[in-house]
């Protein structure tokens, strides 16, 4: 088994703790693009969100000059239920793109975030509403923003050369632990990406509650301006009010894990049924599930 380039494992950290900070300030942003309040009026009748005002984005990371993405994340925002589900894929996760299969990073690399976000979406049976790609500069930036993760390690993590880089326990994770943690945090890819994935349920449950509009907006403006993307200020305005209620409400955060298997080159990943169909189950509109 081939142990991944040092450039991905340099980028994962930056990556997952950027799009928790992304995705949680859609509500903040917003009021600053449709230039409203937040809250609305007590006088005002009572708003619900529905199920249209959900949306699944595809995001995908790459390190700075790296022409491939070396990872994905299906995020799906959902204001009515009052829930954001996750789900990170290996970035050689197999898609078919106009009758020919290849990884996913290959089909986004070579046709583009919407043609490869579409790949995606296929095999993974849901929808892909929007897409987002970002480099490592930029998720490092916002880093900056985001602050340090409260997290528990069971066991201490030990380098290659036999150091020991963090010790076990309850401790403040900040960019550069994070970094060590989800480079070497595991035997494999997968290894490495599912303690990632805790990593950014954490990022979304910690930081919300924490961070003010302000550093909350400038993260979104931080990852819009340095990004390539599908995203439009209408897909927030048309969300506005969706997305208020779900800012003001207790939040739920699920994460499907990855499970699948690799082939002997460690080039190709499948997906395992489980794992399909719980991805079909959670990100798809309830109309389809």
């Amino acid at each position: 088994m081939e142990r991944p380039h040092s450039g991905r494992r340099q980028f994962f950290h930056a990556f997952f703790l950027g799009l928790a900070v992304l995705s949680l300030p859609f509500s903040v942003a917003l009021m600053r693009f449709a230039g409203s309040g937040v809250f609305l009026p007590e006088t005002q009748e009572a708003y619900y969100p529905q199920s249209a005002d959900a949306l699944t984005l595809i995001a995908a990371g790459r390190t700075v000059g790296g022409e491939r993405p070396n990872c994905f994340v299906l995020c799906r925002i959902d204001p009515a239920a009052g829930e954001v589900r996750l789900c990170v894929l290996p970035p050689e996760t197999m898609v078919e793109d106009a009758g020919r299969f290849d990884s996913a990073a290959a089909v986004w690399h070579r046709e583009g975030g919407a043609r490869g976000s579409e790949a995606i979406a296929r095999v993974l049976g849901c929808r892909s509403d929007r897409w987002l790609e970002l480099d490592a500069d930029a998720f490092r930036r916002l880093c900056i923003v985001v602050g340090a993760l409260d997290y528990t390690l069971e066991q201490p993590l030990v380098l290659p050369d036999g150091t020991t880089a963090i010790t076990e326990g309850r401790q403040l994770l900040d960019g550069a632990k994070l970094a060590l943690l989800i480079a070497y945090g595991g035997d494999d890819e997968a290894g490495r990406l599912a303690p990632a994935g805790d990593l950014l349920r954490e990022g979304f449950v910690q930081r919300l509650p924490l961070m003010g509009e302000n550093q909350l907006l400038s993260a979104f403006e931080t990852a819009v301006n340095w990004g390539r993307s599908d995203l439009t200020v209408r897909d927030f305005e048309s969300r506005r009010r969706a997305l208020t209620h779900l800012a003001a409400r207790p939040l739920t955060v699920e994460l499907v894990g990855i499970s699948g298997e690799y082939n002997d080159s460690r080039n190709t990943f499948l997906p395992s049924a489980g794992m399909l169909a719980e991805i079909a189950g959670r990100f798809g509109d309830p109309a389809e599930r």
